[in-house]
């Protein structure tokens, strides 16, 4: 599997009990795991993605949204 490192951009991290942005971060993942979120990274990689002046949100599965008609359809989005 390739080993690939995301580096330089706004990084979403998260805790385990909030978001927090991370300027200049760095994630790596292989396949379709997470291995590393956080400020750089210093392990082997098989390949490099420059993204400075980019947001990077990683671990999103499909936030495809459209606005909904009907009530029921409605996203919430609550910090409790």
């Amino acid at each position: 599997m390739i080993r690939t490192l995301i580096q330089g951009g706004w990084i979403v991290g998260f805790d385990g009990q909030s978001h927090q942005l991370i300027p200049g971060g760095s994630v790596v993942f292989e396949g379709d795991r997470v291995l590393h979120v956080g400020r750089e990274f210093n392990g082997s990689v098989d390949r490099v993605i420059d993204a400075h002046g980019k947001l990077v949100s990683p671990g999103f599965i499909n936030c495809h949204l459209h606005a909904a008609i009907n009530a029921s359809q409605t996203v919430f989005i609550t910090d409790g």
